[in-house]
């Protein structure tokens, strides 16, 4: 899974428009924060297309939030993720591999 976002400014200033983004192939961090909460951190990937390819160029940047203990830790990673870019769009991976066939 992953999200399509059309235009994003990413903490470093550096400033997107359609690109992909993805937690695919990333370690998690679970880290305590006491009274029984829990932070959950990734590194998000960003393709400048949402095929993924892999001549393009990857930008990463970390993604931090308190993990849901009633949902998997990705979900709440995706959470945190859309609430930081609201316009974007869910893409499935069966989804992205329909939009690279297509493009073929």
């Amino acid at each position: 899974m992953g999200i399509l976002v059309p235009q994003a400014v990413l903490s470093s200033g550096i400033q997107l428009s359609n690109v992909y983004m993805s937690f695919s192939g990333e370690i998690i961090q679970i880290l305590p924060r006491g009274n029984n909460q829990y932070g959950i951190l990734s590194y998000c990937k960003v393709w400048l297309d949402k095929t993924k390819n892999p001549f393009n160029t990857e930008i990463k940047f970390p993604v931090e939030t308190l993990l849901n203990v009633n949902s998997p830790a990705h979900q709440s990673l995706y959470a945190e993720l859309k609430r930081m870019f609201p316009d974007s769009t869910d893409l499935y991976e069966d989804d992205r591999q329909n939009i690279f066939m297509n493009l073929q």
